[in-house]
């Protein structure tokens, strides 16, 4: 906590964060983009037990209704949503590290590192959400069935 007993946030912790603010017409007021473009709704308190912070899909398979949210600057959120944004940008990038950690020990158990080519491998790892995450690990493991049998 910084002074007054406020967070300590800097601007480049929300690189990259795009929010809407709907002016509290549902619980979940604010819409929040991640980099990966995982979308989640969260309420002021979202940080909270009884706070809402939800999934709601990726930013391609939703609709922002500009009637009614606004884009906001993070630095005009709440504590509670900027808690929850911090949050969840960490625990991103633990399963991503868990991916990455897993991904390594399979090709290196079948020797086959060549499945993958050092650019998708940044692309994997670079800036993907949990699924595309899974999905690439998925296809490589196919391709590794298809090379075996």
């Amino acid at each position: 906590m910084g002074e007054g007993g406020r967070m300590n946030n800097k601007k480049e912790d929300f690189e990259g964060i795009t929010v809407y603010d709907n002016g509290g017409a549902t619980a979940d007021r604010y819409t929040v983009i991640f980099p990966t473009g995982d979308t989640y709704g969260m309420s002021r308190d979202a940080d909270m037990p009884n706070g809402v912070c939800m999934y709601i899909g990726h930013k391609d398979s939703i609709c922002i209704d500009h009637t009614i949210e606004k884009r906001i600057d993070v630095d005009a959120l709440p504590d509670g949503v900027k808690k929850q944004i911090k949050y969840l940008l960490s625990q991103e990038v633990k399963t991503k590290q868990y991916a990455e950690r897993i991904l390594n020990f399979v090709l290196d158990e079948l020797d086959d590192r060549d499945l993958i080519k050092s650019d998708e491998y940044d692309e994997l790892f670079g800036c993907a959400s949990f699924d595309e995450v899974a999905e690439g690990i998925n296809n490589i493991l196919k391709e590794m069935m298809k090379r075996r049998w």
